[in-house]
């Protein structure tokens, strides 16, 4: 949906908080997954507000290897990897430490991971750089949007109608 609607914009697409504005947002993933998250917005609502929700943001990496190797470890068999800049005058960024999430995925009793978890990330080696998570709440320009396949517009419009109430 996301390179749909930057392919529509011309390569631009709204900050996920801009576009979601008006939308209720939900934690969709089960289990330890799911607490996590929640625990992860509580935590940020307490710390600091003003960075970006993980349920309202692009969760991007600033190299292709470190993507490419997230992709194969989280079996994100069904994501294109595309390039992307942020619109710079309208952004803020979250550098996290993607292992918090996952050791608060394992298990949600650590509550402590959830406000480490927003403290910033700042790797120090090569190594540690696999693990960084960048959060952006912002709009993003993708050069390469003529590339990009578009939905059809008549499955998106019976897909709208059948999930009109969900």
């Amino acid at each position: 949906m996301v390179l749909h609607n930057a392919s529509l914009g011309q390569g631009i697409h709204l900050a996920m908080e801009d576009w979601l504005e008006d939308i209720n947002i939900q934690v969709l993933k089960q289990g330890g997954a799911g607490e996590a998250e929640n625990l992860l917005e509580q935590a940020r609502l307490r710390v600091n507000p003003k960075l970006p929700s993980r349920l309202r943001c692009f969760y991007l990496n600033h190299d292709k290897e470190v993507a490419l190797g997230r992709i194969k470890k989280w079996g994100f068999t069904d994501r294109e990897l595309v390039r992307c800049y942020s619109i710079r005058s309208s952004v803020f960024y979250h550098h996290a430490d993607v292992r918090l999430f996952e050791q608060l995925a394992t298990d949600p009793t650590q509550t402590h991971l959830a406000e480490k978890y927003w403290e910033t990330f700042e790797p120090k080696d090569a190594n540690e750089r696999q693990y960084l998570e960048v959060l952006v709440n912002g709009a993003l320009y993708f050069p390469d949007w003529h590339e990009f396949t578009q939905i059809d517009q008549k499955e998106l419009l019976k897909w709208q109608s059948a999930n009109k109430n969900s």
